[in-house]
C-alpha cells in the first residue's frame, strides 16, 4: 500500500482570508461576545493621517505622447471617446481613472482621507510659489520665493516684472473629456442666443461669432464621503408669552420648554464636484 499526497508534493495553500464587510461588523457590534475590545475591527480601522496615490507616476515632461510617432499634437476625438493624434492618425484608448485606481468601489467601502497627487500638491497660498510670464519669450517661470529670489527667464535672461504675474494653477489627477462635437456645441449655442437676443448686451450681438466658440476645462474637486455624524443641540417649545414693566417700559417676555435634540446618521455622498 503506498501513500498519496493530494497536493502533489506540494506545500498545502492557505486559504484566503476576507475582510469583513460593513454588514458582518454591524451584526458583530450588536453582540457584545464577538465585539472586539478596542471597537477596532481588522481591515476596517481608519488609516492614521491622509493617503494619496500617484496619478503621475509615469509622467516625464508633462505631455502624452503619441505611441506610434511620438507626436504630442494630440487631442480627444468626441465620437470615439479616444485620443487622436492629429500626425498619423493614429488612435488609442486612454487610462480609466475609475478602473485604474478603483475610484468606482463602494462609498461604504472607504476608510479615512485618500486623494490624488492632484490635490495633494496643491498649494494654496501666492506668497510662497510665483509664476510670471516673460514678455519677451513667452515662457512661463515658476519661482519659489523661499528657496530662490532669482527675478530673470530661465530660457532668455529677461529680467521678468510683477505685472507679468499669472495664476499659480495644479495638475489634474483627471479629466472629463467633452461629450459633444465642436460642431454641435456651435448649432446649441447659435440657438440658445437667437432665441435670447433681445435680452442681450448690444455689444454682445454685435460682437458675438457662433465659430469662435472654443472648449475650455473648468477645475473641480470631486469628492466622495463616507462619514458618521452625531449633532447634540437643544431645541425649545414655547409656553406663554406676557410683559412686565422695567421701569418706565415695557419689556416683552417668554417661558418655553427646554429640551434635548440629538440625531445620528450615516452619510454617504458619491461625486459630489466642488469648484475649485
Amino acid at each position: 500500500m503506498t501513500d498519496t499526497d493530494p497536493n502533489g508534493g506540494q506545500p498545502p495553500v492557505p486559504e484566503p482570508v476576507s475582510q469583513p464587510t460593513a454588514e458582518a461588523v454591524a451584526d458583530r457590534v450588536s453582540d457584545p461576545a464577538t465585539a472586539p475590545a478596542d471597537g477596532v475591527f481588522p481591515g476596517l480601522a481608519e488609516p492614521e493621517g491622509p493617503q494619496s496615490f500617484r496619478t503621475d507616476a509615469e509622467a516625464k515632461d508633462g505631455l502624452n505622447k503619441c505611441g506610434r510617432c511620438g507626436s504630442t499634437d494630440i487631442s480627444l476625438n468626441a465620437a470615439t471617446g479616444k485620443l487622436r493624434c492629429h500626425f498619423c492618425r493614429h488612435e488609442w484608448d486612454n487610462l480609466n481613472m475609475n478602473e485604474a485606481f478603483g475610484l468606482n468601489q463602494g462609498i461604504g467601502d472607504l476608510r479615512g482621507v485618500v486623494m490624488g497627487s492632484g490635490s495633494a500638491d496643491i498649494i494654496p497660498s501666492t506668497d510662497v510659489v510665483m509664476t510670471f510670464k516673460c514678455t519677451a519669450c513667452g515662457a512661463e517661470v515658476v519661482i519659489d520665493t523661499d528657496h530662490s529670489t532669482q527675478a530673470r527667464c530661465h530660457w532668455c535672461r529677461n529680467v521678468l516684472s510683477m505685472n507679468q504675474q499669472i495664476p499659480n494653477g495644479a495638475v489634474p489627477d483627471m479629466v472629463l473629456p467633452f461629450r459633444l462635437p465642436k460642431e454641435e456645441a456651435v448649432r446649441r449655442i447659435a440657438e440658445f442666443v437667437g432665441k435670447r437676443k433681445f435680452y442681450a448686451h448690444p455689444r454682445f450681438r454685435a460682437e458675438f461669432n457662433p465659430e469662435n466658440v472654443m472648449g475650455i476645462y473648468m477645475p473641480y474637486m470631486v469628492v466622495d464621503v463616507n462619514a458618521h455624524a452625531t449633532f447634540t443641540g437643544q431645541g425649545e417649545h414655547q409656553t406663554r408669552s406676557y410683559t412686565v414693566k422695567v421701569g418706565d417700559r415695557d419689556e416683552r417676555r417668554y417661558d418655553a420648554d427646554l429640551y434635548a435634540v440629538t440625531r445620528d446618521f450615516d452619510l454617504h455622498v458619491n461625486d459630489l464636484t466642488v469648484e475649485s
